[in-house]
């Protein structure tokens, strides 16, 4: 059986790409594996993001169909003067697992909607970042599709379609705010004014 690799970060977007692989019918003659980088770096969110991949596995696994997950960790904490592109590091290392696969993967899913190419540069930036991965399989006479299951959505959409329950898992706040054990979001970045306008997660009810 052909496999889809989908890059998970506990987000609305991947979680909803990772649910409609999972649920959609158009899938369902793939195996799929789900792969979480914990990036860490002046942002400081890879402890939130981790646990909201977990518990989004954990409920995903109870109540869906069976699929494989997998982690890796990059440690980007030294770099203070700037941040590498998301979509750089996750791409990368999916051109590595696809690379040493046995021809396995059919398809490499990413979460990408309508809302994220209305942002200045967002086609710039994943051009860049397809051609690191084209460029890592080729090398090894390789290759691979990109699919995006829900490109035609807005993050809006997306939230819509997930269940209430795994709704409460994710976590988008790009630099959570830390106190002891526990963490909210900052309120300030893109994704949580993407949030805020849209009311939806943490701000609904505001």
């Amino acid at each position: 059986m052909k496999s889809i690799l989908c890059l998970f970060s506990g987000g609305i977007d991947s979680t909803g790409v990772l649910y409609k692989l999972l649920t959609s019918q158009e899938y369902m003659r793939y195996s799929i594996h789900a792969h979480f980088i914990k990036i860490i770096n002046r942002e400081n969110r890879h402890i939130a993001e981790t646990r909201a991949v977990e518990s989004c596995v954990a409920w995903l696994k109870e109540n869906c169909r069976s699929f494989t997950y997998t982690e890796n960790l990059m440690d980007f904490s030294s770099f203070k003067n700037f941040l590498l592109w998301d979509s750089d590091i996750t791409f990368f290392m999916a051109a590595e697992i696809i690379a040493a696969s046995d021809n396995m993967y059919k398809y490499v899913a990413h979460g990408v909607t309508k809302t994220d190419v209305d942002f200045a540069n967002y086609g710039r930036r994943i051009e860049r970042s397809t051609n690191i991965l084209t460029s890592i399989v080729s090398s090894y006479n390789k290759s691979i599709e990109k699919l995006y299951p829900i490109k035609d959505l807005t993050k809006q959409q997306v939230w819509d379609m997930l269940p209430d329950e795994l709704r409460k898992h994710t976590w988008s706040c790009r630099r959570p705010i830390y106190t002891g054990d526990t963490h909210k979001p900052c309120g300030m970045c893109k994704t949580c004014k993407q949030m805020i306008d849209m009311k939806i997660g943490w701000y609904a009810d505001k």
